[in-house]
């Protein structure tokens, strides 16, 4: 199959130009990254918080908790680096990065890019290449209470149909929900013969950070945001349709159960607003299609934050 970038994917389902504007916009947005390729100077590349964290500004380096990290003298920064290059797999662009002193853990499929590390005097180096778009730091991310409403500045209440109505009441359609979890066993995601509509469940949080084990079964483990280590390029090894595959598909899944399973909530009031069916109850709560499919991807902690590079990583999942 053809590498497509996220563009082409999308007009491809007929999304017109005007549409991908504003969804262009919105990744940009989350992401403080440009979507569209753009002749943009090296310095103009560099994010501009982590430019200021390169300056030695006080302030960006207290705010780079997540994302920095001194080892053996040298700083590192973890970073998601877009690229415009017309090669799927961004073999140049890994081994600059290998060049750099640094390690390679992620290649994307939603977006032409990599989540690596690399050595904060190297920064430059790699904005200087041609084939770089961006380089952003791997920020935190979290819920957002109504990117809806705030975008849109819609404030009346969205119609919300009767669960009885079975032309548009989601019957056949699945929705992946990228957030903190969903507790399948909540009444309102209830199936028929007393199964959840959530469907299927995978766990992404730090997979942008996975590492192959020396295991003997040639299995791998997830070092997660602890793993530091420089030299490595596991971007292949981790790409979702190797012969991996099976074994990646067994690591991110879980079997959700109870309350547990959304120690933080919102990914459950979300999946609720979309998809739940509270007819059983008064007042009534059902959302929009109370009888879609739930896909549950995890990309948000107990407390409600996670990494873009996981939310990069939850999209290609889907």
């Amino acid at each position: 199959m053809k590498h497509r970038t996220l563009r082409e994917r999308v007009m491809n389902l007929g999304l017109s130009a005007a549409r991908w504007s504003v969804l262009s916009l919105l990744i940009s947005l989350e992401l403080g990254v440009p979507v569209h390729a753009q002749v943009l100077s090296p310095a103009e590349k560099i994010s501009a918080d982590l430019s200021a964290f390169l300056s030695g500004n006080p302030s960006a380096i207290a705010s780079a908790t997540n994302w920095q990290r001194s080892a053996n003298g040298t700083t590192l920064v973890k970073v998601l680096i877009l690229s415009n290059s017309s090669d799927p797999t961004l073999s140049n662009l890994r081994g600059a990065v290998l060049s750099a002193g640094g390690s390679v853990f992620y290649n994307y499929i939603s977006v032409r890019g990599l989540m690596a590390i690399v050595p904060a005097a190297q920064i430059q180096t790699l904005a200087n290449r041609s084939d770089v778009v961006s380089i952003t730091p791997n920020r935190l991310t979290g819920r957002t209470a109504s990117l809806l409403q705030t975008v849109t500045a819609i404030t009346t209440p969205l119609t919300t149909p009767s669960s009885s109505s079975s032309s548009v009441n989601g019957t056949g359609v699945g929705i992946a929900f990228l957030d903190s979890g969903i507790m399948s066993a909540h009444p309102n995601f209830a199936g028929t013969l007393a199964t959840s509509r959530v469907v299927r469940a995978v766990n992404l949080l730090n997979f942008g950070d996975s590492v192959v084990s020396a295991s003997s079964t040639g299995g791998f483990g997830q070092a997660g945001a602890k793993n530091w280590t420089v030299g490595m390029d596991v971007s292949g090894q981790f790409a979702l349709g190797t012969s991996l595959t099976q074994s990646i598909e067994t690591l991110l899944s879980y079997f959700p159960t109870s309350f547990k399973d959304d120690p933080y909530g919102h990914g459950t009031h979300v999946a609720s607003v979309a998809a739940g069916n509270g007819s059983y109850q008064t007042p009534n709560s059902t959302g929009t299609a109370p009888n879609a499919s739930i896909i549950d991807v995890r990309v948000l902690d107990d407390n409600g934050y996670g990494e873009v590079s996981d939310v990069l990583a939850g999209i290609d999942w889907v």
